[in-house]
């Protein structure tokens, strides 16, 4: 949150896939007991960079996005997203994630076009 007031700024992040991972929903200990499977609710997609570093984005099922395979070289239109949760310690923490929106093309064009313009 900038100044209290949640913003969730798109970025371009881009990259070559290193892996994918499937993330199921939260189940019970109990409930895992009897057998139960939390459905997959994301794919986290790790991308490396050509300066050495790493990111993460991720990928809601909800949203219906095709995922890309491991290898591939992505350019993704991702949405900041800030987050909180309280630790075991009863302590607030917070976090950023990159939920991808889609295909860099889109935006490409946007910020092609309005430098075009002027």
């Amino acid at each position: 949150m900038a100044i209290g007031v949640k913003v969730d700024p798109r970025v371009i992040v881009a990259g070559n896939v290193v892996a994918v991972a499937e993330r199921r929903a939260f189940v019970s200990s109990e409930d895992r007991s009897k057998g139960v499977v939390g459905d997959v609710e994301r794919h986290d997609v790790l991308l490396s960079q050509g300066d050495g570093g790493q990111l993460q984005v991720r990928f809601r099922v909800r949203d219906g996005l095709p995922l890309p395979e491991v290898g591939a070289f992505v350019a993704i239109e991702a949405r900041v997203s800030e987050g909180s949760f309280r630790d075991d310690d009863g302590n607030d923490r917070g976090f950023v994630s990159l939920v991808a929106l889609g295909p860099a093309a889109s935006a490409l064009d946007f910020i092609h076009s309005s430098l075009s313009a002027k």
